[in-house]
C-alpha cells in the first residue's frame, strides 16, 4: 500500500510540475486561438454572435460572467462566454469520438485584458480534434476549423 502511495505521489507531483498554468493571465489555452479586436467590448460580442449564426451555427447560450459577478457583488470587467454549435458539423466528430461530447457545443470568449483590449478566444478544433484521437486533417474537422477561423476573423475585424 505504501509503494501504491508513493508511486500515486510522484505522479501527482509530475502533473503539477509539467502542469505550472498559463505564462500570462491572459494567455490562450493551447486548445484556443486568441485574437485582439479591433473594436470595443459589445461591438466584438455583437459581431461575433453575428458571424457565428451566419454560418448556420445555433446560439445556444450566452453566459454574462460580469453580470453574474454584479449579482454577487463583484466587479469583473466584461466578460461574456458564447456558446453555440451545429449537429451537423458537431455529430461526425463525435460520431468518431463520443468524448468530443465534452468539447462540444463550442465556446467562444469574449473579455476585456488587463492590457485594454478586447480578445477573442475560439477553439482550435484541430487541436481539439487531435487530443481526442481524431485526425485534425478530417473533412469533417477541416470545415469546422474553417468555419471557426472565418468567424474569429469577422468577430475582431476593424469596423
Amino acid at each position: 500500500m505504501r509503494a501504491l502511495f508513493l508511486s500515486f505521489s510522484s505522479l501527482v507531483l509530475a502533473a503539477c510540475a509539467t502542469h505550472a498554468g498559463p505564462a500570462s493571465p491572459s494567455a490562450a489555452p493551447p486548445a484556443y486561438v486568441a485574437a485582439a479586436s479591433a473594436s470595443d467590448f459589445a461591438t466584438t460580442l455583437a459581431r461575433l454572435q453575428a458571424a457565428v449564426t451566419a454560418r448556420g451555427f445555433k446560439l445556444v447560450a450566452t453566459v454574462d460572467h460580469a453580470a453574474s459577478a454584479a449579482v454577487a457583488g463583484l466587479t469583473l470587467a466584461p466578460s461574456t462566454v458564447v456558446i453555440f454549435g451545429n449537429p451537423a458539423g458537431g455529430t461526425p466528430l463525435m460520431q468518431a469520438n463520443p468524448v468530443l461530447g465534452l468539447d462540444l457545443p463550442l465556446r467562444a470568449l469574449v473579455y476585456l485584458a488587463e492590457d485594454g483590449m478586447v480578445k477573442v478566444l475560439i477553439p482550435d478544433i484541430t487541436a481539439l480534434a487531435a487530443a481526442r484521437g481524431l485526425d485534425p486533417s478530417d473533412t469533417s474537422v477541416q470545415r469546422v476549423s474553417d468555419a471557426l477561423a472565418a468567424i474569429r476573423a469577422e468577430a475582431v475585424a476593424a469596423p
